[in-house]
C-alpha cells in the first residue's frame, strides 16, 4: 500500500508523518508525542475563549456550503454571543450550528473590532477542496506599516509576529511594529500595508482575518484554512511632466490568526494552514524614460522574515508583511494531525 507523506510543522523535532492512504482509508494520526501514554486517555477539554458550556446546548440549524459554491459568514451583525478579550482585543462573535460542511469556498470578512468563531456542536468538516477564508477589511491599527516619505518611494509592510519590512528607498517607508501575543489563543487580526499620501503610490494590502473554528466533537480536516496577508499594490506606471509619475509600491498586510478548537482533530493530505504575510507591490514603471520600478519585498513565512522593497530606477517597492499566528488547541495528551502549516503551529491546551 503505497502512502503520501505530509509534513507536520510544529517547530523543533517536527516529524514527517504518514496522514492518509492513496486508497482512501482514513487518515492516520501522530502518535509520537503521545507515547508511553497509550492507556491514558486525553484530558477533558473546554474550548478557549468561549464559554466552558457552549457545547451543552445543540445548535438548532447546520451551516453548508456546497462544492463550487461560494458563501460568506462574517462577525456583523448577527451573533448568537459576543465574548469579549481581554486587553482591549477584538471581540469573538459566535456563530454556533449543529452540523458545519464547507466543501466549497467561506470567505469572513473582520474588522479590529469584531471576530469570528464557529461553532459545531455535532460534526465539523472541511472536506478536500474546501476552504475557509479570514480577511480584514479594517486590521489590527498597531503593525500597521509606515507610508513613504517621498516620491516614487516604497511603503513599509505591516507587522504582527515581528516586525514588517521597510518599503525601498531612503525614504520609503518603515515596517510595522510587532505586537501579537506569542502565546495563549487570543483571536486577532494582522494588520493593513502601509501606503503613501500621493494618488501614485500603491494602497497597502489588507491584513490577514482571525477565526476560531470549535468542534465540539472532532474536526475533519481536509481543506485549506487561510489568513494570509494581503499583497501590496503595485505603483502606477507612467511619466509626464506635472501630470503622471511613477508611484512607489504599497507593504504587504501581515498574517492574521487562525485557532483551531477541538477534542480531537482529524487531517488528510490536503490539509493546510496558512498565515503568511503578503508581499510589497512593486514600484511603478516609466517606460517613456526606459526605467523599471523595484520589485516589492517578499511577505514573512515560517523559513523567513518578510524582506524589504527594493529600489527601482523609476520607483521603488514596498515592503512584505510579517506572518500571523496558528494555534492547534487540543486536550493535553490527544494525538496530534498532520498538517501542513505556514507559520509553524503552535500547540496550546
Amino acid at each position: 500500500m503505497m502512502l503520501r507523506l505530509g509534513l507536520a510543522y510544529f517547530g523543533a523535532g517536527a516529524v514527517l508523518l504518514a496522514c492518509s492512504s492513496q486508497d482512501g482509508n482514513p487518515p492516520r494520526i501522530d502518535t509520537s508525542l503521545t507515547e508511553g501514554r497509550a492507556n491514558e486517555a486525553p484530558a477533558a477539554w473546554t474550548p478557549a475563549n468561549l464559554p466552558a458550556d457552549i457545547c451543552d446546548i445543540p445548535g438548532s440549524t447546520d451551516f453548508n456550503v456546497a462544492a463550487g459554491e461560494s458563501a460568506s459568514l462574517d462577525p456583523s451583525p448577527t451573533c448568537d454571543a459576543l465574548i469579549s478579550q481581554p486587553d482591549g482585543l477584538p471581540s469573538i462573535c459566535v456563530r454556533k450550528f449543529a452540523n458545519v460542511t464547507i466543501a466549497g469556498k467561506l470567505t469572513s470578512w473582520g474588522d479590529a473590532t469584531r471576530v469570528l468563531a464557529i461553532v459545531a456542536t455535532n460534526t465539523f468538516a472541511i472536506p478536500s477542496g474546501g476552504s475557509v477564508n479570514a480577511i480584514a477589511s479594517g486590521g489590527d491599527p498597531r503593525g500597521v506599516g509606515g507610508p513613504a516619505q517621498g516620491d516614487g518611494a516604497g511603503s513599509g509592510g505591516a507587522g504582527h509576529i515581528g516586525a514588517g519590512a521597510s518599503g525601498g528607498d531612503s525614504a520609503g517607508g518603515t515596517g510595522g511594529i510587532a505586537f501579537g501575543p506569542t502565546s495563549g489563543t487570543p483571536v486577532v487580526t494582522g494588520s493593513t500595508g502601509g501606503y503613501g499620501n500621493s494618488q501614485w503610490d500603491g494602497l497597502g494590502g489588507y491584513a490577514g482575518g482571525a477565526i476560531q473554528l470549535v468542534a465540539c466533537h472532532e474536526l475533519a480536516l481536509s481543506g485549506t484554512v487561510d489568513a494570509h496577508g494581503e499583497n501590496g499594490w503595485n505603483g502606477r506606471d507612467g511619466y509626464t511632466p506635472h501630470v503622471n509619475y511613477p508611484g512607489g509600491g504599497g507593504g504587504g498586510g501581515s498574517g492574521g490568526t487562525i485557532v483551531l478548537d477541538a477534542p480531537s482533530i482529524t487531517a488528510g493530505c490536503g490539509a493546510k494552514l496558512v498565515a503568511v504575510g503578503g508581499s510589497g507591490g512593486r514600484g511603478g514603471h516609466a517606460p517613456e524614460l526606459n526605467q523599471v520600478g523595484g520589485p516589492g519585498g517578499a511577505g514573512g513565512t515560517g523559513a523567513q522574515p518578510p524582506q524589504p522593497g527594493g529600489k527601482g530606477g523609476s520607483a521603488s517597492g514596498g515592503g512584505g508583511g510579517a506572518i500571523g499566528r496558528i494555534v492547534l488547541h487540543l486536550p493535553e495528551g490527544a494525538p496530534l494531525p498532520s498538517i501542513a502549516s505556514d507559520p509553524p503551529a503552535a500547540m496550546e491546551h
